[in-house]
């Protein structure tokens, strides 16, 4: 491997999962590399698996409760949103976890049910269809966010949310972009949230909605769910306010 391919390798080591830095690691240590480029690959993975962790250390210093907020599905043009909040105990380290965008379906089925069983501290707040169309997805977002922070049964010292203000709320706030790529909490709500709306447009798609296609894309507006709209119109499960007539002809109704 000559220089120029591993430093193109080291600039895609920050959107990489814990397992695939492993993964990588354990390629790239069979191979006849630098050994001081081998050694300066190996510290930056290091340290891709530890940032999760120490950027919540960070804002709770005295290991309060800290809690991660996200929310997945306000793209889709079907189906609902699903916001969580997660407190994940200090002591429990979740191998692998990372924002669920860079995850697969395994992998957050893995930590889902890891968190589940370890102890986590979750709660889930989900907006239909119906309420995104008549308040519209920017309210409906803060709202179920909010929603599922305060019906967490353990009341957090800290609060992180991607990229949404809360405020006001009884703790410290702390919102910034991409917070599910940098705070653990924030990491794991958003792959406790993903897998929650997954399972329920793949229940969908299989029994209410054949032929959609719900099961595969969970109603985001790739080629084989626009094809299906075109094909076979509306569902009750799309939400009118995103899906615009040009993309569909007017058609009406399922």
């Amino acid at each position: 491997m000559d220089l120029l391919r591993l430093k193109r390798l080291e600039r895609r080591l920050p959107a990489m999962s814990d397992r695939g830095v492993e993964t990588l690691w354990r390629v790239l240590n069979a191979m006849a590399c630098d050994p001081e480029q081998l050694r300066r690959t190996k510290r930056e993975l290091s340290r891709r698996r530890r940032d999760l962790w120490h950027f919540d250390r960070e804002l709770s210093p005295h290991r309060q409760p800290l809690a991660g907020v996200d929310e997945v599905g306000r793209g889709a043009l079907a189906g609902p949103m699903v916001a969580a909040a997660v407190i994940v105990p200090w002591s429990l380290r979740l191998d692998g976890l990372d924002d669920s965008k860079r995850l697969s379906g395994s992998q957050r089925q893995r930590l889902v049910h890891a968190l589940i069983q370890q102890g986590a501290v979750w709660s889930v707040a989900v907006a239909t269809q119906q309420a995104i169309d008549r308040v519209g997805v920017g309210l409906v977002n803060r709202t179920l966010m909010r929603a599922a922070l305060a019906a967490l049964p353990l009341r957090p010292a800290v609060a992180v949310v991607d990229a949404v203000d809360l405020a006001p709320w009884p703790g410290r706030l702390v919102s910034l972009p991409r917070a599910d790529g940098q705070s653990r909490a924030v990491a794991a709500a958003s792959v406790l949230a993903k897998e929650v709306r997954d399972l329920m447009m793949r229940r969908l798609g299989e029994d209410a909605y054949p032929g959609y296609g719900f099961e595969r894309h969970v109603g985001y507006g790739v080629p084989e769910h626009l094809r299906a709209l075109g094909a076979l119109g509306l569902t009750g499960l799309h939400r009118r306010s995103f899906v615009g007539a040009h993309l569909i002809g007017g058609t009406e109704l399922a």
